[in-house]
């Protein structure tokens, strides 16, 4: 479903200033306490003493990969009746009542392997929503009318996802090609097969994976741990476990095609064609994950905001961090192979220049957000309660173990990164795309 503007991006964490800091200074431990209730509920406090606002975030192991067969989209379609159904005494709601009842943040998404459903509160209102967040996970009422009104913007999410926004379709045509679904499904759903799903459907999915066994509930922020350890333990403690999650799906054979045309019919009116180079990012625990990191780094600072055919980065840490994008406008006239191989070459730049003592620094400070790679005062930690929430759950569930990595990054060589860089960027390690928006003129490359 998405995020509101409160909620933390990957370009928001990584310039997030986090004013002067000691390089020297040892990373501190996480200050996060972490306990199981019986049901199998995994809970995370953090309070935080100046904090004004609290965010209760749950996770779940269970994303798209665990769709079953001719299903594509029930995990997208569940995660949009999780946010909007009614739930214990709280009535069914709009998508735009949810927004406005949490004017500070909120975020109700899925990945891959996991969803995530996560409000931010004033402190006062702690017990409430942590009262809600478990009539959510134990009490959902899932109805006809629920579907009718959730299914027909599912389908607008995709249309602007694979069609109408050529940097959003050239993202998501991008990793079917370099990092697809499980055959006969796709990011987000197809909608053929979400327009065929019945409420049976959805409720017995949540009842059966949406449940503390397969959880993990995050609080950050202005709470008392000794309270909130009473509140969590009325609120879940009665709720059932739930089943072990099905073995995700195999994904299907990433395609053998490395360049790829798509006629964007339905592009919005006034965009313009887009060449996008897809390839494919290393897990955690590869060897190549703290090179790639720097790498990372070195193609954000090198953005140039103000130019519009400048190529852009998209790349998640923790949302999606599957698969890297560059991104550029062709331009009228322009041709797709050269717009391709110049951003190539910007690529294959990025590896070239000599590491510093102070970059690999820098590099465990730009990501301390999100991976945990260096010790961030908490007071600071308050003033951004989401993204401090989502990174506790998803480095846990990606086992990511912030202090190591950090001293990893310490040590990368130049041979490393140049390494990494020849093998992490080329064309075989992924896709060079062109998204033709409908109306413009066949780009030359293409006739």
């Amino acid at each position: 479903m998405g995020r509101s503007a409160g909620g933390i991006g990957l370009v928001a964490a990584l310039f997030l200033g986090l004013g002067t800091v000691d390089l020297a200074a040892e990373p501190e431990a996480d200050g996060v306490e972490r306990y199981e209730l019986e049901n199998g509920l995994k809970v995370r406090l953090l309070p935080i003493a100046n904090a004004k606002s609290v965010a209760v975030l749950v996770l779940y192991d269970v994303g798209e990969a665990h769709d079953p067969e001719g299903k594509s989209g029930l995990a997208h379609l569940t995660e949009h009746c999780y946010v909007t159904c009614a739930a214990g005494e709280t009535p069914a709601r709009t998508a735009r009542a949810m927004m406005a009842a949490y004017p500070s943040a909120w975020n109700a998404q899925t990945g891959r392997d996991y969803t995530v459903i996560a409000f931010v509160a004033p402190a006062a209102g702690l017990e409430r929503e942590l009262k809600d967040a478990a009539a959510r996970m134990g009490d959902l009422k899932i109805t006809e009318a629920d579907l009718e009104r959730e299914k027909p913007r599912m389908v607008e999410e995709l249309r602007n996802m694979y069609g109408r926004v050529p940097v959003l379709a050239a993202v998501n045509h991008g990793r079917a090609a370099v990092f697809p679904a499980a055959p006969g499904a796709r990011k987000g759903g197809v909608v053929e097969q979400i327009q065929a799903m019945t409420v049976e459907d959805v409720r017995g999915h949540h009842e059966a994976y949406y449940r503390p066994r397969n959880a993990r509930l995050v609080l950050v922020g202005a709470f008392d741990s000794a309270a909130a350890r009473t509140h969590v333990a009325k609120a879940f403690g009665s709720i059932p476990g739930g089943e072990p999650l099905p073995a995700p799906r195999a994904p299907a054979a990433a395609s053998s095609d490395r360049r790829a045309r798509i006629a964007l019919e339905d592009a919005f009116p006034g965009t313009s064609s887009q060449v996008c180079l897809a390839r494919r990012a290393p897990t955690p625990d590869a060897a190549t994950y703290a090179p790639f990191l720097i790498l990372i780094r070195r193609l954000f600072q090198a953005q140039d905001p103000s130019a519009a055919a400048a190529p852009k980065v998209v790349y998640s840490l923790l949302d999606a961090p599957e698969v890297l994008f560059l991104t550029a406008s062709i331009g009228e006239g322009g041709e797709p192979d050269a717009a391709a191989a110049k951003l190539q070459k910007h690529l294959d730049l990025v590896g070239e220049k000599a590491l510093t003592p102070v970059e690999r620094f820098q590099t465990a400070q730009m990501f301390a957000y999100q991976l945990g790679t260096f010790p961030i005062p908490l007071h600071m930690r308050g003033n951004n309660p989401y993204g401090t929430a989502f990174a506790i759950a998803r480095c846990e569930q990606l086992a990511i173990d912030g202090k190591a990595l950090s001293t990893r990054i310490q040590a990368v060589t130049d041979a490393e990164l140049r390494l990494a860089a020849t093998s992490l960027f080329a064309r075989a390690n992924g896709a060079d795309l062109v998204l033709a928006a409908a109306g413009d003129p066949e780009p030359a490359g293409n006739r």
